[in-house]
């Protein structure tokens, strides 16, 4: 277990106090091993419950520095065009090539050099055969993204198109980015029990999805939005008539006139850690009524309730 925390952690200030009181006499060495002191089960140990489990990174082969923005201090506007692709470097496109171009089917968002975290609700219909990393503005010829194609895709097993539950789906590349493109974001321990609603500024959404409620056609340059998030409780009571149950493995946010729309679909909800240097994601954009529809909230899977199945199928 610790050195599972030291691989989810690194060697921070906290792990080195930690380290230092445990190998304290009368443990520290035996034969040829350092040892530690344990619990001891005979003590009394506090009520509360930890607010978060211990649920660790895989343990394979070191995950490379996630989350870094070079655009973190900047705070974000709803519904603008990102100047730069460094700024949400991790933004992933799934779809078709056409020359430079790419048909948009969905969004997706790299979390380490081989894969790739999407809704599950992305295939069945028209796969995508590519993941596109590294793009800004689709119509432009900078030839700085990269396309990846795709070599194979797992849907989550309990992924039902009736309830819309467990909408999430990983997406393995034939090939790794090259160095300048593989920037993954972090995935969120720290959000794990964590209520989404009280995160003071809301969740950053990104994609290439439509603009126009009317007109669902995708957009060249990437998008940004900050949406407020909506409790559980207030979400399941406004898709009531819809006959969709909305549980504590998902999230909703939107204000009605900022929200996700068609081409959206995998890719992102983003939030700062809590030390404010790296974003995560905390949801992926699953379905909701129209777009920016005042009544229906959008709707996104919580990616910290699936940590385990992604770490089970990224090893």
């Amino acid at each position: 277990r610790v050195l599972r925390a030291i691989r989810r952690l690194g060697i921070t200030p906290s792990v080195l106090d930690f380290l230092r009181a445990a190998i304290k006499s009368p443990c520290g060495f035996e034969e040829f091993d350092f040892t530690l002191c344990c619990h001891d089960p005979r003590r009394p140990t506090p009520t509360q419950r930890p607010t978060q489990r211990p649920t660790q990174r895989p343990t394979e082969a070191p995950t490379p520095s996630c989350g870094i923005s070079e655009s973190t201090n900047n705070r974000i506007i709803g519904g603008q065009e990102v100047t730069s692709a460094q700024k949400w470097a991790w933004a992933a496109i799934l779809g078709i090539p056409n020359g430079n171009r790419i048909r948009v089917l969905c969004g997706g968002t790299l979390i380490n050099d081989r894969y790739v975290l999407t809704a599950a609700h992305c295939f069945g219909g028209t796969d995508p055969t590519h993941v596109r990393l590294g793009e800004l503005d689709i119509a432009s010829f900078d030839n700085r993204h990269q396309d990846i194609r795709i070599g194979s895709k797992i849907i989550h097993p309990n992924w039902s198109r009736r309830t819309l539950k467990n909408d999430i789906a990983l997406v393995r590349m034939v090939s790794t980015p090259r160095p300048a493109l593989n920037k993954p974001v972090c995935l969120p321990y720290s959000y794990v029990n964590v209520r989404p609603e009280n995160l003071k500024e809301g969740g950053v959404v990104i994609g290439w999805g439509a603009i126009d409620n009317h007109d669902k056609a995708t957009v060249d340059t990437l998008r940004e939005a900050i949406l407020p998030i909506e409790s559980v409780s207030s979400c399941n009571r406004k898709y009531s008539d819809t006959n969709v149950n909305i549980g504590n493995d998902q999230i909703c946010a939107g204000s009605g006139n900022k929200d996700t729309c068609q081409g959206d679909s995998g890719g992102p909800m983003l939030s700062l850690e809590r030390d404010g240097s790296r974003w995560s994601i905390i949801g992926i954009t699953s379905f909701g009524v129209d777009c920016a529809d005042t009544r229906f909230p959008g709707v996104y899977t919580r990616v910290d309730k699936y940590l385990d199945w992604i770490e089970q199928n990224t090893k």
